[in-house]
């Protein structure tokens, strides 16, 4: 809550927020054992930035649990 915060976010922004966080959050865990720190920085930056400039996209809740229901994973 404290970094978010800290960011002028709010947990329901960042959930509600029709961005892949989690699919970023994924790929950084896999990918950046061997980057160096400031590589991990300036990607995060970029990932930051486009997810703040996707923040008044909403997402479609009702379209994703269709989705889920029918079995297309929507990628």
């Amino acid at each position: 809550m404290k970094a978010l915060s800290q960011h002028g976010l709010h947990p329901n922004t960042v959930l509600n927020t029709d961005f892949p966080l989690a699919r970023f959050q994924i790929d950084f865990q896999l990918e950046t054992g061997g980057m160096s720190t400031e590589v991990r920085l300036n990607r995060a930056r970029i990932v930051y930035d486009r997810f703040r400039a996707s923040e008044g996209k909403r997402r479609d809740w009702l379209s994703e649990i269709a989705q889920e229901k029918s079995g297309d994973p929507g990628i």
